[in-house]
């Protein structure tokens, strides 16, 4: 009988609430599911429990980036504004794929592609070379976008005749 009056008291106190966000640097898959499990009983002569669950996505960290998070570094010799592309990844995390050349390309120009972490000129996360035409894709990961593991902040695009 104690048994059968705990349990509803147990049962009215269980709310189980999950917001589980895998769109992190080290995540494979990302996705946010949020999952709300309630449950309910009511005491009388019977029991009777009530339990109720939905399931919800909402946007991840690595579909909320866009463009505008990059500022496009230009005034040195040769620079010029690089061409962006946005799209998804397999796993749905927004993209951006910045390509410099010069239109109509010209195969000889040697391509500097310079990827800063910090907003200026004073810290680049990573430079890129070509001829012809060189690019990156970024990706979003927790809001940010990165490049080989550099969080990117600048874009630099300069064009050596």
């Amino acid at each position: 009988m104690i048994g059968h009056l705990l349990l509803p008291t147990l049962l009215s106190s269980f709310i189980v609430t999950s917001n589980q966000c895998i769109a992190t640097r080290n995540a494979a898959n990302p996705s946010t599911v949020s999952t709300t499990t309630a449950a309910t009983s009511t005491s009388s002569s019977t029991t009777a429990s009530t339990t109720a669950s939905t399931t919800t996505a909402v946007p991840t960290a690595c579909s909320t980036c866009t463009t505008d998070l990059i500022s496009i570094i230009s005034g040195n010799d040769g620079d010029t504004t690089p061409l962006v592309a946005t799209g998804t990844d397999a796993n749905d995390c927004a993209t951006a794929t910045y390509t410099c050349q010069r239109t109509p390309v010209v195969d000889s120009d040697v391509i500097l592609l310079t990827l800063y972490t910090d907003g200026t000129e004073t810290q680049n996360g990573r430079s890129l070379d070509g001829l012809g035409t060189t690019s990156a894709q970024l990706t979003c990961i927790d809001g940010a976008w990165d490049f080989e593991g550099f969080e990117i902040s600048s874009v630099e695009c300069q064009i050596i005749t």
